[in-house]
């Protein structure tokens, strides 16, 4: 499960980070998007921080509002 978790993670920040620089729905500009990545990419360690420190509600918490976040805007 730790692999998994891990390549999950590496994924989303993935995403994220790569997320910042698709300008084309909004050229030379920012969108909401953006303020999506960014706030992923604040989130992602708080939520591996829980994990580490095996606060599990806190880290599901996260990751699902992270994921139903992404999913519905």
């Amino acid at each position: 499960h730790r692999v998994f978790g891990w390549l999950c993670a590496a994924l989303i920040a993935l995403t994220a980070f790569s997320s910042l620089f698709i300008q084309a729905s909004n050229p030379g500009g920012y969108s909401w998007i953006h303020g999506l990545s960014a706030w992923t990419l604040l989130m992602l360690p708080v939520a591996l921080l829980s994990a580490r420190r095996r606060n599990v509600k806190g880290h599901r918490r996260i990751m699902t509002g992270l994921f139903y976040g992404g999913l519905v805007l």
